[in-house]
């Protein structure tokens, strides 16, 4: 069950979705936890992209919200598109504490125009499927080795990557820049953390 921070840390409250946004949301995370381990993304018998914008459509596509639809104006690769699209909506954000079904944007994941630079904008995707009072955010992703898996990420702690806890080694942040990637001290998760994006608020539904 998702727990929100009730200090003033907090950016939104449960009470603030409807029933119908509420249940959109259940179903991107209960859509998430389907396709962890999947290399092949389908979701009612639609399949979508095998890469981290086709696994956001994908989940979302379960919750009734054609993400393909919408950013198929918009040029750029697939997570420009989307960044873009809620970017026109007014629906980016940034919080500690963001909402379950918020789509993250990462930057500087990989040295995407190969510069050796940090330098690469909205160059990753992903979706918050749970957050805790600590702020351990659980997130799920399109990995290129892994395919569709879920890890942790805590903006309240973003240089820690491990602790150990009850005599158990916990990942508080997941590696996040790819191995290619040249060497830099922002390579988790949290540091390269973005925004996050209400996507559903959308208004319009799949047909």
């Amino acid at each position: 069950m998702l727990i929100f921070c009730i200090s003033s840390c907090a950016t939104f409250s449960n009470s603030e979705l409807t029933q119908a946004q509420q249940s959109r949301v259940n179903k991107i995370v209960e859509a998430a936890y389907q396709l962890e381990g999947k290399k092949t993304l389908v979701v009612n018998e639609k399949k979508f992209n095998s890469d981290c914008t086709g696994a956001i459509a994908a989940v979302y596509h379960n919750a009734g919200i054609d993400l393909y639809k919408y950013i198929q104006k918009y040029k750029g690769n697939g997570v420009t598109r989307l960044y873009n699209l809620l970017s026109d909506y007014k629906l980016l954000h940034f919080s500690s504490f963001p909402r379950v079904g918020d789509i993250i944007f990462w930057d500087n994941t990989y040295d995407k125009n190969n510069d050796k630079i940090e330098n690469d904008e909205l160059t990753h995707t992903g979706i918050v499927i749970s957050v805790s009072r600590n702020g351990d955010i659980k997130y799920a992703h399109y990995h290129y080795t892994k395919g569709f898996t879920i890890e942790s990420m805590n903006l309240l702690f973003p240089d820690i990557y491990t602790k150990e806890i009850n005599g158990k080694v916990v990942v508080i942040n997941s590696p996040m820049r790819a191995k290619s990637a040249p060497k830099s001290k922002n390579w988790l998760a949290s540091h390269l953390c973005r925004k996050f994006g209400m996507g559903y608020f959308l208004p319009d539904l799949v047909d």
